[in-house]
């Protein structure tokens, strides 16, 4: 699994686009100040996909998140985003029924921003091992960016 590293920009496969501007205070691709708090590998088990047989079985899905948060230095849990808060609001949406990976990654993305004004935007990468396609491939996934900006 992807951990984060300095000068790579998170996302489904570990990257996200070279010079992306999604997030508030974004000049040239690099933040004038920015704090980002990630949750990788969460884990839920939900009913997905198009056909009523393929939502019949709960499957695995792996989630990953990068949030541009305000935080105020203050050492606090009140100053920053709590992510034990983050991860249950994911989980909950996770009891649904969903037919595409893209509207479930919106839901968690609309989900995350609405759990704290601290949070300025998030990246949602939503990931569905083996699935059900006409070709051996690994996991197909869906990265979505939404922000308080629009």
């Amino acid at each position: 699994m992807p951990r984060a590293r300095a000068g790579k920009e998170r996302g489904f496969g570990g990257t996200r686009p070279e010079g992306s501007a999604g997030f508030a205070g974004v000049r040239d691709g690099m933040p004038e100040t920015s704090t980002q708090l990630v949750v990788e590998d969460l884990r839920v088990v939900l009913r997905i996909g198009m056909t009523e047989e393929e939502r019949a079985l709960p499957r695995p899905i792996r989630i990953d998140l990068t949030l541009e948060v305000d935080y105020d230095g203050s050492d606090q849990l009140s100053g920053t985003v709590d992510l034990d808060e983050v991860v249950k609001a994911v989980e909950a949406l996770s009891a649904g029924e969903h037919r595409l990976l893209e509207t479930f990654a919106h839901r968690v993305a609309g989900t995350i921003l609405d759990s704290s004004t601290r949070i300025r935007g998030v990246w949602t990468a939503v990931t569905k091992p083996a699935p059900p396609v006409g070709a051996a491939v690994a996991a197909t996934g869906a990265v979505v960016f939404r922000s308080r900006d629009g």
